[in-house]
């Protein structure tokens, strides 16, 4: 697909056509497992780019179902799982989350899913602040973490300001500052 001629389509601004001509194309029970998956990440690109988030949804999945390469499977989780937080679908990022934790072998890209998953568990009340900020206080003692101390402030600030308590989330932000200077 990304040597063919959809990229010219949509560079030109035909994203109407290209994105016609990709569903036919995806109609081909015969398409091989490789090529399906660029049209479903093209079109989702599509989506994207006319800030049609919910319509990049549904392809999106599609790729993360089937990808076979971890490496990829989790960047395309990612990306899905930051669109469903957008979107308040809590707990398909969440899912996606957890398919990053399991798939990646990067450490930050888990942790970043970590912390995600924990605002998101928060957030979607499938877990109370304290068990929240036990996580993640369990992640700042930890030494591989002392470069993302101000992220995990940075998160457990905006989890006390969920929980409307502005003293913990102004005591966490001045932590965050703090962490990086």
């Amino acid at each position: 697909v990304s040597q063919s001629r959809y990229p010219p389509l949509v560079e030109r601004g035909n994203e109407d056509t290209a994105l016609r001509m990709l569903d036919k194309l995806l109609e081909d029970p015969k398409l091989f497992a490789e090529v399906r998956n660029e049209a479903w990440l093209l079109i989702a690109h599509l989506h994207l780019k006319r800030e049609e988030t919910n319509e990049a949804i549904p392809p999106l999945e599609q790729v993360v179902e089937a990808t076979t390469n971890r490496k990829s499977k989790a960047r395309y989780a990612f990306v899905l799982a930051q669109l469903h937080q957008e979107a308040a679908h809590w707990q398909q990022a969440a899912d996606a989350y957890q398919v990053v934790i399991q798939s990646t072998d990067s450490y930050i890209m888990a942790f970043r899913a970590k912390l995600s998953l924990a605002l998101i568990n928060y957030t979607n009340q499938s877990a109370n602040a304290p068990d929240v900020a036990q996580q993640l206080e369990k992640l700042l003692k930890d030494p591989k973490n002392a470069e993302y101390k101000d992220q995990i402030h940075f998160t457990l600030a905006n989890i006390a300001l969920a929980g409307n308590d502005r003293t913990k989330a102004v005591e966490q932000f001045n932590l965050a500052v703090q962490s990086v200077v």
